[in-house]
Formats: C-alpha cells, sequence, structure tokens
C-alpha cells in the first residue's frame, strides 16, 4: 500500500504530534478509523540538523494544514511547546490538547493500546522501514509498584519522536472503534 493515504470524508481520522524543534524530531501521525480497523494514513517526521533547528511556527503551522486535509479540527500532543503549538496551530483552525498523562504510566497505556491493535490484526500500517524499526526496537522494563517503563529506541537525533505521534493518533482513533 501507499506510504500515505489520501483524505477520506467517509472515515474518521485522529491525528497525534510530538514536538522538539532543536535536538529532536517534531512529527505528526494521523489514524483513520475504518470499521474496527485503525489505519495509520499519514505520517510525517521533521528532523532538525545542528545549524538547522525546525522553526515552531513552520512545523504547527504545517501540522495544522494537514490536520484540516483530513477534517481535523483538533489534534493531541506532548506539553512539550505548548503555548507555542497552541498559537500557531489556532492561526490555521486547529485547536491542541496536550496530554496530560504522557507520564511512565500514560506511556505505558498508549503503547499498550497500540499494541492489542497490532495482535488482534486491527492496526494497518505502511511498509515504512524507520517507523516498523522503531517498533522493533522498542522495549520495556518493569518498575517499582508494577509500573512498565516504555524505552523508545533512539535514532541519530530522535528518540522514538515519530512512533509517539502514531501511538498517540492510535490510541485515540481506538476510543472511536
Amino acid at each position: 500500500r501507499p506510504m500515505h493515504l489520501w483524505p477520506d470524508a467517509t472515515k474518521t481520522h485522529r491525528a497525534g504530534v510530538y514536538l522538539a524543534f532543536t535536538k529532536n524530531s517534531s512529527a505528526i501521525a494521523i489514524a483513520r478509523v475504518d470499521g474496527r480497523k485503525i489505519v495509520l494514513a499519514y505520517h510525517l517526521e521533521l528532523r532538525p540538523t545542528p545549524n538547522a533547528p525546525l522553526k515552531p511556527s513552520e512545523v504547527c503551522k504545517g501540522f495544522a494544514k494537514t490536520c484540516k486535509r483530513y477534517g481535523i479540527v483538533d489534534v493531541e500532543g506532548d506539553r512539550h511547546s505548548v503555548e507555542s503549538a497552541t498559537e500557531f496551530m489556532a492561526e490555521e483552525g486547529v485547536a491542541y490538547r496536550p496530554r496530560d498523562h504522557l507520564t511512565t504510566a500514560g506511556n505505558a497505556d498508549v503503547f499498550t493500546t497500540m499494541r492489542t491493535q497490532m495482535l488482534e490484526g486491527r492496526l494497518e500500517l505502511p511498509n515504512d522501514p524507520r517507523l516498523l524499526g522503531m517498533i522493533r526496537e522498542t522495549t520495556t522494563k518493569a518498575l517499582a509498584g508494577g509500573v512498565v517503563k516504555i524505552i523508545l529506541p533512539k535514532q541519530g537525533q530522535a528518540h522514538g519522536d515519530l512512533l509517539m505521534a502514531v501511538v498517540l493518533a492510535c490510541a485515540q482513533a481506538e476510543a472511536l472503534v
């Protein structure tokens, strides 16, 4: 299947973003609900270089425009750069909702949701070697009190930022199934 799917007004879409601008990547993922199936319709990772950090206004406005093409009016993301994300996405008519519970336990919850989708054969992902590599290289560590810590792979300047956006989008889509 193609890496990205065209917007489909007959389907519901949800977006997840993970933002960083100087040392790590910024990423967006859009998951489509198709019956009981979750389909990763779109994903993009923008990586800064040492001499060219990403510009918050350009990243956030670009992500918001992509959301609008898919009929998405609000996006869920991390708490990094909340003010910039809120301001610049609003300029494009998209509300930014920071996910308050991206804690160790909260991360385990959204990753468990995506893992369940995969195990049940309800998640369709494109054949993207970078994304699939991040999924394969993600590990867990048991902590005191029964908490599970998700350990994202580091690839160059990225710390699984693309995967975090995908997981956020897929977990939101699951709530609609």
